[in-house]
């Protein structure tokens, strides 16, 4: 963690710039494994924890629970996804509260992604130590050996959806081009591939009904074009987004010629609207508020959505022709409702909530008999979580005035007491911090800090404006956020004389010490194919504006950092290179003989196995305790 990194973000604004040139300082080159030497594999690997800061975080991530998860027809089998055993496997409950079966395993995470519509067949993907380059397997529904569909080591590629029929699925995969998406149909019962399109870009299926899907194509960060194409013609027709630079999410309805479009083109918030002839109307109401997903039934007279309101999240579920709602006993006190997804028969609709001091419960919800059953019920050993801290909602004022929204984890203690406080920023930079249940947060003001989560101009979920706010060069102007969080909390929290010690931590595009990049022309230069084709629009293009990027890069500034610096880096990271954190490590070494660096071997853009999440935790608790009090 960047500890007091304030003085380096702080010289975004005003100060000269040190001149860097990537050809210059760039001593890496590509991504995941092949930019970090097997040398600096070893020089950073992870120590041994802190062993009683080790025991009590064991125990804090025991606590967890499966969110959401696919029910079948009969209402009697859920799957769902869980890292019980320390990494994504898939389990089956056969039975509200019934003992769960595993169905996969080993080390390598495995993801749910849907079921067929005769319940025959569950779609998973599953990757290499954290590389995300997922490959596509089939498994039958009461078990067994995995079927490969496709799996590429060095290829990416997604499940898209089953047909309505059973008999294939869809996906894509880089195959033709790192930096394209093909769509292929696979024939489930002649192991057959058949391309769908192989045309350049991003391509991926945002909705499938009888022989048409909504064809769609990523142009960059949240910039979308559909279509609709017909799968046995391979004839495709522009439905929205061509020559825009707008993002959209489109489904199909019952209707012929009609679409459902959530997009915030036509206002500040999303909202959903129908789509005929071209033409845009208003579905769901007007709200100070994001939609921020929504869900069809297979029959299309069921909408489900969730509406994101300043990051709390509420489920709703309505009949599509009228817009009447249904009510949703037991959830309206959930700080977070999410929805999973419909049963095939549209009979039921799985459900998940969250509190400050409860872990994730997953429902279903029968349509017809208006029941909510709790299908898995969370276990939180040797740990009571009633007295978990409720997050509160709170604002600091940025330099040019604006009030930044931020989440404040703060103890009885720490109500009266000057604290020192952890400030963290999440990457993205469009993701939100939310008041979800949170039992690391909670381990920091135990320890005695406050713990601050702001959602800073370029965050999701506060409207159009606020997310554009820091696209590429507009960047300069908010970066300041980061710097206001901790001036603000300096000097307003101060009491008695006594000013609060400040730690900064966060990850990626956010707080940057978590698999953050250090330049921005290196990581544009060397990320993996498809996400420079995508991230370019939200951090510049190195050919147009490479002044402004070097501006916007950490490693600009190296001869700023004067305080104690933490980077925890994954080996095979395809979105932020490990060379990244080597690079930015190397240059300000020897500055501080506290600078750490951990480069996690097995692990990606984040720590995601059970041992690894126990050491990233484990660090970043000791550093702050041993340069914050």
């Amino acid at each position: 963690m960047r500890v007091l990194l304030i003085a380096v973000l702080a010289s975004f604004f005003g100060a000269s710039c040190t001149s860097f040139s990537s050809k210059k300082s760039s001593g890496y080159s590509g991504f995941g494994l092949e930019s970090v030497s097997k040398d600096n594999l070893a020089k950073y690997a992870p120590p041994a924890a802190n062993p009683e800061l080790k025991s009590v975080i064991e125990k804090l991530i025991d606590i967890r629970a499966p969110s959401g998860g696919i029910i079948t027809n009969n209402g009697k089998t859920l799957f769902n996804t869980w890292n019980v055993t320390g990494s994504n496997q898939i389990w089956k409950l056969d039975g509200p509260k019934s003992f769960p079966v595993q169905l996969t395993g080993g080390e390598d995470r495995s993801n749910l992604h849907g079921i067929s519509a005769d319940n025959q067949w569950l779609a998973i993907t599953r990757d290499s130590k954290g590389d995300e380059n997922f490959g596509i397997y089939l498994m039958r529904s009461q078990g067994g050996m995995l079927k490969k569909v496709y799996h590429n080591s060095k290829q990416q590629s997604s499940f898209l959806g089953f047909s309505d029929d059973s008999k294939s699925l869809y996906y894509n995969t880089n195959d033709k081009s790192p930096s394209s998406n093909s769509v292929y149909r696979y024939n489930i019962q002649t192991d057959q591939h058949e391309i769908i399109i192989g045309d350049p870009g991003l391509w991926y299926l945002s909705d499938i009904k009888g022989d048409e899907a909504i064809l769609s194509l990523s142009k960059g960060s949240m910039i979308s074009e559909h279509y609709v194409i017909n799968l046995k013609t391979k004839e495709k027709k522009a439905l929205i987004g061509q020559n825009e630079s707008e993002d959209f999410d489109v489904l199909f309805t019952k209707n012929k010629g009609e679409y459902l479009v959530l997009t915030n083109k036509v206002s500040d918030f999303r909202r959903i609207y129908l789509l005929k002839n071209g033409q845009l109307t208003p579905y769901s109401p007007e709200l100070k508020a994001d939609v921020s997903t929504m869900e069809l039934s297979n029959n299309r007279q069921l909408l489900a959505y969730t509406v994101n309101n300043k990051g709390y999240s509420e489920a709703k579920i309505t009949e599509f022709s009228t817009k009447r709602q249904i009510a949703l006993p037991k959830l309206e006190t959930a700080a977070q409702t999410s929805i999973g997804s419909f049963s095939k028969n549209n009979r039921y609709i799985t459900l998940s909530t969250q509190n400050h001091n409860v872990p994730t419960r997953s429902y279903v919800f029968d349509l017809q008999s208006r029941q909510l059953s709790e299908w898995v019920v969370p276990s939180s050993p040797e740990i009571d979580t009633k007295n978990f801290v409720k997050p509160a909602l709170e604002y600091y004022k940025a330099a040019d005035g604006t009030d930044i929204p931020m989440f404040v984890w703060r103890s009885e203690k720490c109500k009266k007491d000057v604290c020192p406080v952890i400030i963290s920023f999440h990457g993205g930079p469009e993701s939100q911090f939310t008041p979800r249940f949170a039992p690391i947060y909670n381990l920091y003001t135990e320890k005695g800090f406050v713990f601050v989560a702001p959602n800073v101009r370029g965050s999701d979920g506060y409207g159009k404006k606020w997310l554009q706010s820091d696209n590429g060069a507009k960047r300069l102007n908010v970066i300041t956020d980061i710097r206001d969080a901790a001036e603000y909390i300096k000097k307003t929290w101060s009491k008695n004389g006594k000013t609060p010690k400040v730690g900064l931590t966060g990850g990626s595009y956010g707080g940057y010490s978590i698999v953050g990049m250090s330049s921005l022309i290196t990581f544009i230069e060397n990320t993996a194919p498809y996400r420079r084709a995508l991230r370019m629009t939200e951090y510049g293009d190195p050919t147009k504006e490479r002044d402004v990027m070097l501006k916007l890069s950490p490693i600009t500034y190296v001869d700023k950092v004067t305080k104690p610096l933490m980077i925890l880096q994954g080996a095979t990271d395809p979105r932020v290179p490990a060379g990244e954190a080597v690079q930015f490590f190397e240059t300000v070494q020897g500055k501080n003989a506290n600078d750490k660096m951990v480069i996690f071997p097995d692990e990606g853009h984040g720590v995601a196995k059970r041992p690894n999440i126990v050491l990233a935790n484990s660090y970043i608790l000791d550093f702050f305790e041993k340069h914050l009090k």
